[in-house]
């Protein structure tokens, strides 16, 4: 590919806002690729750049899209689902240029199906493009290709970067593509129109405000720190989500528990093979996977569900036939239709298939052993974790709801939107291993012999908390097991007025908000519990675990500035933009959703992905805002020569911070009522400020 081409596809990349499959919502910052501007300045653009926020098809509904983007999206529809449906296109899918060749010669809708003739590779494609339009910018020329469908040209980029997946289809050919439909259906390459800008911007100001009382939330909370005076006789590391730390608040008051916080894939970069989806990240998209899990095998857990599994997979034979497809539908119609009517007027019941489909263990990991050693040390070492203490449990989070193609966005965004459980079973069993022990005793980490590892489960939509499966050495847990199912119903209480309330909207079918996710996040800290401990921060905060005494070079925090502090802007980053643009970065209301497939949401049967989260994840049925749009605001509890060295050696976190996409203030242990502006690296430092 010529440096023009790929300089070309380099600055479209940054214009768009990627978007992750249904089944793994993965959380962004949709102006990622702006984040080398200052933020205010890429706020406004934003607002005006067509593949952002300014297009005038935003929708890209059928009346709204040219005659070359409405075969594109069909195109692109059965191309991207052709691995979740039984009947596959009849034309090669080695790669989406070759399939788009064989289809355009069978597709009536294209006028003239010449240009798709020949082998060009999609990189000559665009070249050919390019001396046509000499006058044009050839970003700009890209970027008009992809302006009906911004969504579609997100989901693509996602799907190019996902190291799981090899999907065969990548921008450049999506714009070939559409170059080549526009020659074959005789438009032009770009539409003389002007960008109409569909939204405001909210005034910084406001923003400002928000964000300067919460900091004085977050530094009256570390102010006073306090110790605890009774040996823990269990600790629990939970998920740094903020929805994690009123459970973390109320196991605390239940007795003598320590907690950490920690990313809630546990420091494994695994993934999970599903039979549906393929590969899937069970991780950040920061790593690469080193291991993969596979779900515990079913079939030993009786003759009854044996006979179900196999009636269910006979049933989804003859509703997936072709031939026997409508009349199996119609038959079983009446049977549908009870069952809908009884889970409507009592949504209890039907939920237990939720919880069986998610509670087989892990049935076989796969992880060379010195690199599950070297990645369990680095976790200790991040959370500062007390190996000592007689029981170690690691909660894994997920979410439970019904009816809702999002629901991968209420799972644990660490862990690539799916269930943070499997991570917490694999990390307890190879913690269990005395091969592993062996190997970080090596390291400097003796465990002792009658130390356990358990795992958990921490159920969200419910705040329902429980240990999953047994101790290894038989142990009965019983008053950890208590504690947690009292901490549980006394945040289900406070959050939805009852333990019941909440489960009824986990089961209900037509509740469109069965929980609030992580909806006004909005504050970070990293640092030793004895700083946040009895402080409510108001389910706002992630809290990730971090002693500077076990860091002294600032290696571990920078690890942690790189890779959660990363993620939380991340997630911070999806909740406000949804919230500040909600009709262009946002996916619109969930009333108007048509799923396709586990691919994206459109807004009726044909168009463009909506992006971002849907309205009913951050605003109230009133219209009125319920996430308080705020940018990340961190606080680092270290020495300030620490955090100087940890942002030297991550400056892309030091430039976040600088260019005013997320703050970060420092908190030195030994004055815990001051918080000192960073020292930041010479390279990102704003003109005119000093060390």
């Amino acid at each position: 590919m010529s440096p023009r081409a790929a300089g070309a596809l380099t600055g479209l990349r940054d214009r768009l806002a990627p978007l992750w499959p249904l089944h793994s919502f993965v959380a962004t910052n949709p102006l990622n690729g702006r984040t080398s501007e200052q933020f205010e300045v890429a706020l406004r653009s934003a607002i005006d750049d067509p593949l952002l926020g300014g297009s005038p098809g935003g929708d890209s509904t059928p009346t709204e899209a040219t005659a070359a983007d409405r075969i594109l999206i069909k195109w692109l529809s059965q191309y991207c689902t052709a691995d979740q449906v039984t009947w596959q296109p009849p034309f090669p899918m080695d790669d989406f240029l070759t399939f788009a060749r064989a289809y355009a010669q069978a597709d009536p809708a294209v006028v003239d199906p010449a240009p798709f003739d020949g082998g060009a590779s999609a990189a000559e494609v665009l070249e050919t493009a390019f001396m046509r339009a000499p006058a044009d910018d050839p970003a700009d020329l890209l970027a008009a290709q992809l302006q009906a469908i911004p969504g579609w040209a997100g989901y693509v980029m996602a799907l190019a970067d996902d190291p799981a997946r090899s999907p065969g289809i990548s921008l450049a050919q999506v714009c070939a593509v559409r170059l080549l439909l526009a020659a074959a259906v005789d438009e032009p390459l770009r539409s003389l129109e002007d960008p109409v800008a569909s939204e405001g911007c909210v005034g910084i100001d406001r923003l400002e405000a928000a964000e300067s009382a919460l900091r004085e939330r977050l530094h009256a909370a570390v102010a006073s720190p306090v110790s605890s005076q009774n040996a823990p006789t269990a600790a629990l590391c939970f998920c740094i989500d903020t929805r994690s730390e009123p459970i973390r608040r109320a196991l605390e008051d239940q007795g003598p528990y320590r907690t950490y916080g920690a990313p809630g894939f546990f420091g494994l970069p695994l993934s999970r093979n599903s039979a549906t989806h393929g590969p899937q990240l069970a991780c950040p998209p920061l790593f690469e996977d080193l291991g993969r899990i596979t779900d515990a095998p079913q079939a030993a857990t009786g003759t009854s569900h044996r006979w179900l599994s196999h009636l269910t997979d006979v049933l989804h034979g003859l509703e997936t036939g072709i031939v026997t497809a409508y009349s199996t539908v119609e038959a079983r119609g009446w049977v549908d239709a009870l069952w809908l009517t009884a889970c409507t007027v009592h949504p209890a019941w039907g939920a237990d298939s939720l919880r069986s489909r998610r509670d087989g263990g892990v049935g076989n990991l796969e992880m060379d052993q010195d690199a599950a050693i070297e990645h369990i040390a680095q976790l200790f070492d991040q959370v500062g974790l007390d190996v000592t203490i007689p029981v170690i449990g690691f909660i894994g989070h997920e979410s439970r709801s019904r009816n809702n193609p999002h629901g991968s966005a209420l799972d644990c965004g660490a862990c690539g939107g799916h269930s943070g459980v499997a991570n917490a079973q694999a990390l307890a069993t190879l913690c269990n291993d005395p091969a592993i022990r062996a190997g970080l005793a090596a390291r400097g980490v003796t465990i002792p012999d009658d130390t356990i590892f358990v795992a958990g489960r921490h159920e969200t939509t419910t705040d329902t908390v429980e240990l999953v499966g047994g101790a290894p050495d038989g142990r009965p847990l019983t008053a950890i097991r208590t504690a947690l199912a009292r901490a549980g119903r006394t945040v289900a209480r406070s959050r939805a007025g009852s333990v019941t309330h909440a489960r009824s909207r986990a089961n209900d079918l037509a509740q469109p908000r069965p929980e609030w996710g992580l909806a006004r996040n909005g504050g970070m800290i990293v640092g030793p519990r004895r700083f946040t401990a009895g402080a409510d921060l108001g389910g706002r905060t992630f809290l990730q675990s971090y002693d500077h005494r076990r860091d002294p070079d600032g290696d571990v925090l920078a690890s942690l500035l790189a890779g959660p502090v990363r993620v939380a802007h991340w997630i911070n980053s999806q909740y406000l933009f949804s919230t500040l643009l909600p009709d262009s970065l946002g996916a619109g209301s969930k009333l108007y959703h048509n799923p396709l497939a586990a691919v994206g949401v459109r807004m009726a049967g044909f168009g463009d992905l909506r992006r971002g989260l849907p309205r009913q994840s951050t605003h109230l049925p009133t219209g009125e805002a319920y996430h308080a749009p705020v940018r990340l605001q961190v606080l680092v509890i270290a020495p300030p020569e620490t955090v100087a060295a940890a942002l030297a050696d991550t400056p892309a976190v030091a430039g976040l911070h600088a260019r005013g996409w997320l703050q970060i203030g420092v908190v030195d242990p030994a004055t815990p009522g001051e918080v000192m502006p960073p020292q930041l690296p010479a390279e990102v430092r704003p003109a005119g400020i000093g060390t």
